[in-house]
Parts: structure tokens; sequence; C-alpha cells
């Protein structure tokens, strides 16, 4: 008991954070399923806890882990319960002033976007305008006054997605339509936000305008800013069928490229071999793609990660990749502990985690390989392999169906989309000269229409997609199977490492 117990004490100094944000997360989900409400009760459990850890601080050094524990615990039901009162439903009829909160997305007849009104709590709802010169020059950040009936969004029972959870984990609970002579603008507020979606709608603006197929447009904004509303219904099928919907959703893939490209850019330049400069440069320039790409839980992730390790490599101190994975979801949560139920929050962590645990082990089945492009490929597979393992559950209970040939899909599409996202923004930089942005487009138009080529082929191949739905019970009996391969696994490595130390 005594050796179990100093195992876990140097385990935890080794990852703290990993410590901290377990209990910060069973805080959450104890809060969100229970639907517990602040009390006084509450209250003074977390005031006697915060008691107990700094006796224990200086008394009873064994029993401080427990403690800790449960004080992160109610420090997150705490802070999800102060988290959740600050937002209120809009229901019903209403002439309010409000301001819109999210890039506007085109339908047939309307533009819906998201909208956020503030008084003593705060609404969101979403709304679709109808269509018109006025509504089409609507943009994040613009305040307007409307006059709309609010309903509560209902659950379709004939899809599968639970639409309403998703949308009430954005604390959004209601919708309306708008009509042409129902609203007016009033102002406009600007932040990050603001000024970040307005160099997306100009970036895009210019790829609009530079003779690329209208396919291939739709494409580019999806891989480049994770902005789907352009995207066509069946070419969304396509990618999903293919196992491909990863490179249109801005995540670490994307975060990567653009790393790798910003150090190579900086290595040119004469502040190469001052360490921290190009490092805090190469932050700065994920922190404002993240901005312009609208921030979601997958690319926030990726940049909060990216950001620690360059501090650790300016600091120059060594960290381990989960303590680090953890202080960002530390971070995240903190900000929004409702964020735990995104779907790209869990697919995107779940991703990482699979990486840096099974992805090595995995290649390092043929650690040999001497053929850089057959390397290639076998690194491909294992990291496929390896995100296959711990982001399935999650996959087969939101979205019902197993993308059958993603270790191809992969293979093909990655090193397509690193060139794509890097001509673009070579394309950028060279827009004022003529003929070169002329023949870099031509060329990605060539090859954003040759990856939806290669994405189609494979969608179509017999038995893309296997059917299978599973339970959140299932879900969990999956995860604690992998625990449980994980500690096998541990094992066996530590009896092989003892038997060669025998001898």
């Amino acid at each position: 008991m005594l050796f179990f117990r100093k195992n876990l004490e140097i385990s935890i100094s080794r990852v703290p954070f990993v410590f901290i944000t377990t209990a910060l997360l069973c805080g959450i989900v104890i809060t969100s399923l229970y639907n517990i409400s602040i009390s006084q009760t509450l209250i003074t459990f977390f005031i006697l806890n915060t008691c107990l850890c700094i006796a224990l601080y200086y008394l009873q050094k064994p029993y401080q882990l427990v403690a800790y524990f449960v004080w992160f615990v109610l420090f997150g039901m705490l802070l999800t319960i102060i988290h959740n009162s600050k937002y209120k439903a809009i229901i019903g009829k209403h002439t309010v002033t409000v301001q819109i909160t999210s890039a506007l997305s085109e339908k047939s007849k309307t533009y819906s976007a998201e909208i956020t009104m503030y008084d003593s709590s705060i609404h969101k709802a979403i709304i679709y305008i109808a269509k018109d010169t006025a509504s089409q020059k609507l943009m994040y950040g613009d305040i307007i006054e409307c006059t709309a009936i609010f309903k509560p969004i209902v659950q379709d029972t004939t899809q599968l997605f639970n639409y309403q959870a998703y949308t009430a984990n954005k604390h959004i609970f209601s919708t309306a339509y708008i009509g042409g002579n129902m609203w007016k603008k009033i102002g406009f507020t600007s932040s990050i936000q603001s000024i970040s979606f307005a160099i997306q709608h100009n970036i895009l603006h210019i790829l609009h305008d530079s003779n690329l197929q209208t396919q291939n447009f739709e494409l580019l904004a999806a891989l480049i800013f994770g902005n789907k509303t352009y995207l066509q219904a069946d070419t969304k099928q396509e990618f999903m069928k293919a196992g491909a919907m990863h490179i249109l959703a801005v995540s670490g893939l994307h975060v990567g490229i653009i790393a790798i490209i910003i150090m190579k850019v900086l290595q040119i330049l004469p502040i190469y071999k001052r360490t921290w400069i190009k490092t805090l440069l190469c932050v700065i320039c994920i922190w404002i793609y993240a901005c312009i790409t609208g921030l979601s839980p997958s690319v926030t992730r990726a940049a909060c990660m990216f950001s620690l390790l360059c501090t650790s490599i300016i600091l120059n101190r060594k960290v381990s990749t989960y303590n680090t994975l953890a202080a960002a979801a530390f971070i995240m949560l903190i900000l929004n502990p409702l964020a735990l139920f995104d779907i790209g929050f869990q697919l995107s962590y779940a991703a990482v985690i699979g990486i840096v645990y099974f992805g090595n082990k995995i290649q390092s089945i043929f650690p040999h390989i001497q053929i850089s492009t057959i390397q290639y490929i076998w690194s491909i597979i294992a990291v496929s392999i390896a995100v296959q393992i711990t982001t399935l559950p999650i996959s087969l209970y939101y979205f019902g169906f197993l993308p059958t040939y993603s270790l191809l899909t992969n293979i093909c599409a990655i090193p397509i989309a690193f060139v794509l996202l890097s001509g673009v923004i070579i394309c950028i930089c060279c827009y004022s000269i003529p003929y070169i942005s002329t023949y870099i487009f031509s060329c990605i138009d060539f090859v954003a229409f040759y990856l939806q080529h290669i994405v189609y082929v494979i969608s179509q191949l017999p038995y893309s997609t296997i059917q299978m739905h599973i339970s959140l019970q299932k879900v969990i009996i999956l995860y604690v199977l992998i625990v449980f391969c994980i500690v096998i696994i541990e094992q066996l490595q530590l009896r092989r490492i003892q038997k060669n130390s025998a001898w």
C-alpha cells in the first residue's frame, strides 16, 4: 500500500494538470447529470473542504490528494452552476436589440446566424433573416433591432444527431424567423472576433474572385477556415463516407501545417538564431489563425497546446505531453465548462490521446523501414489506427456509422491538404502580383478538384460505410476496455524492463 501511494504521488507530481482536470471533469459531469443548483450546502462543503486542504498541507500529507481532488470536484460543480446561471432562454414574441455573434450562413431563402442579447441575463438564439440586399451585408458584430416570435428548439425524432442537446450546450434554446421589414441595423461592436471574421470574409472574397470552380471554392472555404456554409450536402456526404471530414473541420492537423509553414518561413529571416523571438512569432501567428477560423474547440485546444509547448521551449523546460494536453483542457473548461459536451472537444482530445499513446507503439511494430515513401505511408496508417482506437466509440455514438476506407483516404488526402493550405497562403501573399497569383490559383484549382475526385471515388467503393449506432452505456464500456488494455500493455512493458535489467 505504501509503495502504491508513493508511486501515485510521484505520478501526480509529474502530471499535476491531469489530476486537477480529471477532478474538474467529475464536478462538471455530476452537475450536468443531476441538474444540481447552487445551495448553502454546496457552498458550505466547498468552504469546509478548502479549510481541510489548508490544514492537511501542514498536518497529514498522505490525505492531501483526496482533499485536493474533492476540492476541484466541488470547484467544477460551482463553476458549472455559476456559468449556466448567466444564460436564460428567450421565448415568445419580443422586440429586442441583439448582437450577431456568428458568421451568416446562407440558406435557400434566408440567412441564419446566432444572436446574443444582454440584460440581467444573457440570451442566445438562432435567427433566420429573410434574404435580401440588406441582410446580405450583415456580419459578425452588427447590432440590430428586431421583432420576432422566438420558439423553443425541438429535437427531430427522425434524426440520429441530437441537435437540441448540441445547441443547449452552446446555451442556445430558441429560434426565430425575421421578415425583411421586421429588423433594422442600429450599430456595430468591434471586437477581436469581429475583426477576425472580417479578415476571413475578405480572404474568402479573394478566393471567390480568383476564377476557382464553385465546388473547389466551397471546399477551400471549409478546409482552410472550417466554414461549411458554402459546402453542398452531397459533398459533405462524400467526405463523411470516405472518412475525410476531419480535413474539413479545422483542428490540430491544420494548426500543425500552419506551424510548419511559419517555422520554415522564419528560418529564412535573420532572426532565426533567436529561438525565443521565432517561437513567440509562431505562437502569435497560430492564435491569429485560430481567431480567424472562429476558435472552435479543436483548434483552440491545438493552439493552447502549441502555446504551452512553445513556452516550455522558451523557458528551456521539459514538459509532459499529457500534462500539456490536460492544461489546455483545464483552461478551456474554466472559460466554458459546457465545452466538455461539445463533439469537437471530445473528438479532438480523444484523437490526441490516441496519437500520443498508441501512435508510437503501433509505428514501432516496423521500426526499421528505410524507404521514405513506405515509411510515410506506414506512419499515416499508424496514426490513423491510433486515432480510430480512441475516437471510434464517440463517432459511433454521435454519427452511427464507421467509414471503412479512412486509412486509404488519410494516405491520399493529408498531403493534398498540406499542399492546398500552403498554396492558399502563398496566393494571399502574392495576390497583387498579376501573373504569379493567377498561375498559383490555377494550380490550387486543379489540386482541389483532384482531392474531391479522390474522395468521391473512395466514397463510392463497396461497403464504404458500416451503419453501427451504440448507446452511451456501450461507449462507457468500450472506453473501460481501452483503459484495461492500456493497463495490460503497461504491465507487460514493466515486466519486460524488469526482465532485461535482471539480465
